[in-house]
C-alpha cells in the first residue's frame, strides 16, 4: 500500500469556534502569484478575480447569518480580513451544529474559497479563456489568529488598512523577493 502523507489541520483542535469570537485571517493565492490585482500609488486596483473575491467576501454574512464582516483588504496575492462569529446568532436548529465545533471557521473559509473558484472558473469558461489561464486560485489552507482583546482588534484593523501602503516592503511581495534574488546574483 502506498505511503500517503496525511494532511494535519493547523486549526486549534480544542477551540470552540461556535462559542463566538473574532478572527484575523489570511488567505493566499496559488503559489502566491499576484493575480488579485495590483498596487498603484499605494492603492489596490482589483483584477476581475479580485472583484469576485470582494463580492464573495462581502456575501459571507448572507450565507452564514452568524458571521459579521469587519475590516478586510485584498492584496495582489492574499486577503487579510477580520470576521466575527456571533454565538447569539447561531440557532440551535442550524445545520452548523452538526459539524465538529473546531471546523466552523474552516467551513466558512472553505465555502468562500469554493465560491470564488467556481465563479472565476465559470468566467474563464464562458469567455473561452480556460486554455490561456489556469483557474487555480488558492493556496491550500489559510492562516488564522484568534483575537482576544479590544486593543488587539484595533492593531489588526490598522495593519489591514495600511497594508497597501506597505506593499513595497511586504514579505509576500514576490516582485520584491525576485529583485533581491537578482541583486544577490550580481557581482
Amino acid at each position: 500500500m502506498p505511503n500517503k502523507k496525511s494532511r494535519h489541520s493547523i486549526r486549534y483542535k480544542n477551540h470552540d469556534y461556535s462559542a463566538g469570537g473574532s478572527y484575523f485571517i489570511t488567505v493566499c493565492s496559488i503559489n502566491r502569484e499576484n493575480i488579485f490585482g495590483k498596487i498603484v500609488n499605494q492603492q489596490m486596483n482589483l483584477s476581475y478575480l479580485g472583484s469576485i473575491i470582494e463580492k464573495e467576501w462581502l456575501n459571507i454574512p448572507n450565507r452564514f447569518s452568524y458571521v459579521a464582516i469587519d475590516t478586510f483588504q485584498i492584496m495582489p496575492n492574499h486577503l487579510h480580513a477580520i470576521i466575527h462569529i456571533e454565538r447569539n446568532k447561531i440557532n440551535e436548529d442550524e445545520a452548523i451544529l452538526k459539524f465538529p465545533k473546531h471546523t466552523l471557521l474552516g467551513n466558512i473559509i472553505g465555502s468562500f474559497k469554493s465560491l470564488v473558484f467556481y465563479n472565476f472558473y465559470k468566467y474563464l469558461k464562458d469567455n473561452h479563456l480556460i486554455q490561456q489561464q489556469s483557474a487555480k486560485v488558492w493556496q491550500r489552507n489559510y492562516w488564522e489568529h484568534i483575537i482576544r482583546f479590544e486593543n488587539e482588534l484595533h492593531k489588526c484593523q490598522q495593519y489591514i488598512i495600511t497594508n497597501p501602503q506597505r506593499w513595497s516592503e511586504d514579505a509576500d511581495n514576490l516582485e520584491k523577493l525576485l529583485l533581491r534574488m537578482e541583486e544577490k546574483k550580481s557581482p
